[in-house]
């Protein structure tokens, strides 16, 4: 067993884990398929990131340290006590900002909507159909990353990824 389950958020495919070689609570999910240089890459097709399914550390849910410190202070029959606890260094998984993105609620998924929307209403107005290789929509999100490409180009330049 190189890997035990500590907690699971099986809606998104996410765990917690004590993964062999890596630290305890491990934060353990799909990630985004990468080229060499750490590039995320892009699916030609519809424009959005590729996803890798199998599992990959994204992070640790372990504080790297825990501390406390307590004081009292006491002045005739009153005392006040005050009572600091810190933890740093632990990685968070934000749950409801993977839903906000996923279901476009949230703010940073604006970028290229309006647009998108307005070579909507163009394209249901000229009466293409969605898909149609007649229509190229504008606007849009964006997604930062490359798409990989090998061979050659009609300058007979080759392609480096």
């Amino acid at each position: 067993m190189d890997m035990f389950e500590l907690e699971k958020a099986p809606w998104l495919d996410v765990q917690v884990a004590a993964k062999v070689g890596e630290n305890f609570g491990s934060i353990v999910g799909p990630d985004f398929q990468r080229n060499e240089k750490g590039d995320i890459l892009i699916d030609p097709q519809t424009g959005l990131p590729q996803y890798d399914k199998s599992n990959h550390v994204l992070g640790n849910a372990s504080w790297d340290w825990t501390g406390g410190a307590a004081t009292t202070l006491t002045y005739k029959n009153l005392s006040l006590s005050a009572l600091f606890d810190i933890k740093v260094g632990a990685d968070l998984y934000p749950m409801s900002a993977r839903a906000g993105y996923e279901s476009g609620k949230s703010t940073e998924t604006l970028a290229g909507r309006e647009e998108w929307y307005k070579s909507e209403e163009q394209r249901q107005a000229a009466g293409i159909a969605k898909g149609s290789a007649d229509w190229n929509p504008t606007g849009g999100f964006i997604a930062p990353g490359v798409i990989e490409t090998t061979g050659m180009v009609p300058t007979g330049k080759m392609i480096f990824t």
